[in-house]
């Protein structure tokens, strides 16, 4: 199948790679910062920017892999299996025990960085659509990107309360 620039699997892979720059800024904010975001306080050694770095990594996968659904040249080295899907059940897991659970919607933002962790959380939404939609034109064979893609933006909204929580900045309710 000859895929054009106008399909909808180019249009996932462009948000894929909009949400991998997303990440990138939040990175490169918490790197900034004197805290180290320690996101399992057990081992004391995973840290929230290691975390985001292997997503990222992740990232490039899925989007070879949504490529290769329209031209076997872009399969990816490493797919995206059910350990990954996993992995990121357990980075909010272990991020969201941290605080206490919501009782209502928060307003995105606070500390800079929780704002860029919203932000990319919102492109995640917005790239899982996409590949929802891509889906509906092209064969998706690796099923567990469509899980990945779902449980992203959960693991970045529980990052972004864990970042306002390191730092002592409430969560704010909407007046709505």
């Amino acid at each position: 199948m000859r895929a054009v620039k106008s399909d909808p699997i180019f249009a996932a892979v462009g948000d894929i790679d909009e949400l991998n720059t997303k990440i990138g800024t939040l990175i490169a904010l918490l790197a900034k910062s004197k805290n180290e975001y320690v996101i399992d306080p057990k081992s004391g050694k995973l840290k929230l920017k290691d975390a985001l770095s292997s997503i990222q990594s992740d990232l490039f996968s899925i989007g070879a892999d949504l490529a290769s659904s329209a031209n076997k040249a872009f399969l990816p080295k490493r797919r995206i299996g059910k350990e990954d899907v996993k992995r990121l059940e357990s980075y909010a897991d272990s991020m969201g025990s941290l605080f206490p659970a919501l009782s209502s919607f928060v307003l995105p933002g606070g500390c800079i960085e929780s704002a860029a962790a919203d932000e990319a959380r919102a492109v995640a939404r917005r790239a899982e659509r996409s590949v929802v939609n891509a889906a509906n034109s092209f064969k998706i064979e690796n099923v567990e990107i469509l899980a990945y893609m779902n449980r992203l933006s959960s693991v970045l909204f529980v990052a972004a309360r864990f970042i306002n929580g390191a730092n002592g900045v409430k969560e704010t309710p909407p007046d709505y």
